[in-house]
């Protein structure tokens, strides 16, 4: 009896084998991400033994996976033995707009993996792998990691390379004034949507570490967007938050945030049309009819 045929001819059992066998090609792709390998062939192919001086590595192994990887189309071998870059693996490089090297550092780095590793139990449970292995909800464990919570966020930029310029083309803004991004990592979205909208303000809204590496990243602080984009971390000191407990402790009253503003305007028939900061902690509170 003939063998059923899978993808390109290949058989069944093996096609599902390569599916089994994925997380071995991923966990190459993540070593030589890790090495920098890409960024040392962007100037032409090298010999194991040569990029092997060049990260430490032990040159047969190194031989060994580069081999591998070329079988995927990551590198070229070549017939004198040197290893060149393809097109595919100068995704790696991170001097690439369209750099993928940060995601795949992350997404199969120990932590994540590990996580990866009790699946089945989420999948019984319906309970959230990360916490469960670590005992710490993701940016929990960020703060208490801040190499890594610096790792996800240049992975979250990463995979964000090629998606950020259409988001910002297929989105007409012309009626926004000033756009939030909250939870924007560092900042890529949201200067892309800024660069393609010369009017429009931004504010990007994070955890105050994410935001300290926002800081030193590329995007927030380009020219094209510079004076148009505020960094607001989500517990910076404020009057207002003091000013809260006092009218808690005083009269009775509260100090507001925008979103709570615009609520209780609603349940007064209001619009909350806009906010108008000041020189000085206060700012203008602006509201219309709802009927307007």
């Amino acid at each position: 009896m003939a063998k059923k045929k899978g993808v390109r001819g290949k058989p069944l059992p093996a096609v599902m084998l390569d599916l089994i066998i994925g997380y071995w090609v991923s966990q190459l792709v993540h070593v030589v991400a890790k090495l920098g390998l890409a960024d040392l062939l962007q100037g032409g192919p090298k010999s194991p033994a040569e990029l092997a001086r060049s990260v430490g590595a032990d040159p047969p192994t190194l031989h060994r996976v580069l081999r591998a990887l070329a079988s995927v189309g990551v590198f070229a071998e070549r017939k004198d033995g040197r290893f060149a870059l393809t097109p595919l693996g100068a995704t790696l490089r991170s001097d690439r707009p369209d750099s993928m090297r940060a995601f795949a550092i992350m997404m199969v780095a120990d932590y994540w993996f590990e996580a990866w590793a009790d699946l089945l139990q989420s999948v019984k449970t319906g309970q959230t792998a990360f916490d469960r292995v670590h005992g710490l909800k993701l940016f929990d464990y960020f703060g208490k990691h801040p190499d890594k919570a610096r790792e996800f966020g240049e992975a979250m930029t990463s995979i964000s390379g090629t998606e950020n310029p259409v988001v910002a083309a297929a989105c007409d803004f012309s009626k926004v004034r000033t756009l939030v991004d909250v939870g924007g990592s560092h900042g890529h979205l949201l200067a892309a949507i800024l660069k393609a909208n010369r009017r429009l303000k931004g504010v990007l809204f994070d955890l105050p570490q994410v935001l300290d590496q926002a800081r030193s990243a590329p995007y927030v602080g380009a020219r094209e967007i510079a004076g148009r984009i505020e960094l607001a971390p989500g517990n910076d000191p404020h009057w207002g938050k003091l000013l809260d407990l006092n009218m808690l402790v005083g009269p009775g009253g509260r100090e507001r945030t925008r979103s709570e503003f615009a609520e209780l305007f609603k349940r007064a028939g209001l619009k909350l049309k806009r906010i108008i900061p000041t020189a000085s902690p206060l700012s203008i509170v602006e509201g219309v009819s709802d009927s307007r």
